[in-house]
Formats: structure tokens, C-alpha cells, sequence
């Protein structure tokens, strides 16, 4: 595998998901994206480690007819260091950030229910792929979890 000796950091920790009241109705999803390395920087000759952290930014309860609905804004922040195609091999980073949209679906509860039960939107990292790579171009997937945090009544 493209991956296999290349250092993954941030992946969240599965006794993580226990600190929070979510009650299953979490939505995964995955995001794909393409990181560009500007050719005034050294091309890549392969990757050390991938490193990623994912936080919500805002999110809103919604009204629809199949039952209300969580919108959830985020962000992947990701960096990656890698060893330039060089005589010198020297290490070399470079660092984006990813805004996304996705919905939950909480068709469990009813709206009124929703807007106060609901305290903050959890997210968490499950895996990071590295689809592939050239000198100047990464393209990478991150697979993720969110889950509304409930209040405990």
C-alpha cells in the first residue's frame, strides 16, 4: 500500500468517543482533496508523516420534511512533511485547511427537542488515506465521524 510506511498522526483515539453523551446518530463521511506544493518549493521524493486535525466551526438545526437536521460546517487542517528530490534530501512541510459542509441527520428527536438538547457537534478523525503523490501534488482522503453532543437531563 502507497501508505505504508508513512507516519499518520491525528487519527482520533477510539476511548475518545466514550467522553461524550452522543447517542448513534452520527454521520460518517469522508472528504478528498488535492494539496498543491508551489513549484518555487523542492518537489517531493517521498512522505514522512501526515498530520491532521479536524474542528467544527458552526453548525445550525434545521427544519425539513423528512424530520430536522444538523448542517455542520468544519474544517480539516492538514500538514505534511516530506523529503525533497534533492542531492540533500533535506525535510520540508507544507500545511492547508479545508472547509466542508455535511448533515446529520436527527430524525429521532423532534425539532423542538433538537434546539435544546443539542450542546456542541463532536468530530472525530477515523482514518487518513493517501490516495497518491507526485513531485508537487498530494491527493489524500480523510474519513470522519459527527455526532451531536447531548445534554445529559
Amino acid at each position: 500500500m502507497i501508505s505504508d510506511n508513512i507516519g499518520i498522526s491525528g487519527i482520533t483515539d477510539i476511548d475518545e468517543y466514550s467522553k461524550y453523551n452522543i447517542k448513534g446518530m452520527c454521520t460518517e463521511g469522508k472528504q478528498c482533496f488535492k494539496i498543491e506544493i508551489f513549484q518555487k518549493n523542492l518537489p517531493i521524493e517521498f512522505i514522512n508523516r501526515i498530520i491532521v486535525d479536524a474542528f467544527v466551526t458552526d453548525y445550525k438545526i434545521i427544519k425539513t420534511m423528512k424530520g430536522p437536521k444538523i448542517i455542520v460546517s468544519a474544517e480539516i487542517y492538514t500538514k505534511i512533511i516530506y523529503t525533497a528530490d534533492t542531492c540533500r534530501q533535506s525535510l520540508h512541510m507544507v500545511e492547508c485547511r479545508n472547509n466542508f459542509c455535511d448533515i446529520i441527520n436527527v430524525n429521532a428527536i423532534s425539532y423542538a427537542r433538537c434546539t435544546n438538547t443539542i450542546d456542541n457537534i463532536f468530530i472525530g478523525v477515523q482514518d487518513v488515506v493517501l490516495m497518491g503523490y507526485d513531485e508537487y501534488c498530494i491527493d489524500i482522503a480523510v474519513v470522519y465521524l459527527l455526532c451531536p453532543e447531548l445534554q445529559i437531563r
